[in-house]
């Protein structure tokens, strides 16, 4: 099973289930085995991204959001004061990214044709142009996307190409585009880079899935685009 598919799941449940205090919302009586099960698979998600932190930069900070979430060290809790508060779209939309990244090490290896590959080049310089448009975006947000979609291309730029190696560069460009979609939210600029990630994704994916990455991406980020 997938951790981060799983807390998320379990995220949502204590979000969304009635009660004014964080024990009523997560179980009452049968609180501790539910939170030792959200405790499990967020060690799992830790390790994952402690092993990743070059690739993942904020993998760590992500980390803290959830131990905050699933601990509240600080709070009492049946104190009706401290109800469960959501976690943060943005970060949700991370969770959903790295979801893809946890499926993709295990997934079947897509060998890309010459006719493909050079859609995928021209995608990913579209999306590399189109971030550097988006006035929004902070100047390190900006070098952190350009940089990895400059990685892609030189991985691409290659007489042999390395799929595995590639793949996940690629789902990096794709998990790092999301939290921007998630963070700029409604304009056309971030609507238009959300359909040019999918579409990076669905070259790696079609061949053992159709819409695998869509599906998953667009069950948040869309839903962001749309609410607010």
């Amino acid at each position: 099973m997938n951790p981060f598919t799983e807390l998320l799941t379990i995220i949502d449940d204590w979000t969304s289930t009635p009660g004014q205090t964080i024990r009523a919302k997560r179980g009452d009586s049968d609180v501790w085995p539910n939170i030792d099960r959200a405790v499990r698979l967020l060690l799992e998600i830790s390790d994952f991204l402690h092993d990743r932190q070059e690739v993942f930069p904020k993998g760590q900070q992500l980390t803290a959001v959830l131990w905050e979430f699933v601990i509240h060290p600080d709070v009492q809790w049946n104190n009706t004061g401290h109800s469960q508060k959501p976690v943060e779209d943005g970060w949700r939309a991370m969770m959903e990214a790295m979801a893809v990244v946890w499926e993709t090490e295990s997934a079947p290896i897509v060998v890309l044709d010459s006719t493909q590959l050079q859609s995928l080049r021209s995608t990913l310089e579209e999306v590399r142009v189109l971030v550097g448009e988006m006035l929004e975006l902070s100047s390190e947000e900006r070098d952190y996307l350009t940089n990895l979609i400059r990685e892609c291309q030189r991985l691409l730029d290659v007489e042999c190409v390395d799929f595995p190696v590639a793949r996940s560069a690629c789902m990096e460009v794709v998990g790092a585009a999301t939290v921007t979609v998630a963070t700029h939210q409604g304009t056309e600029q971030s609507q238009t880079l959300f359909q040019k990630i999918l579409r990076i994704g669905g070259y790696w994916f079609a061949a053992f899935s159709s819409g695998a990455v869509a599906e998953i991406a667009s069950s948040t980020a869309m839903r962001m685009l749309t609410d607010h």
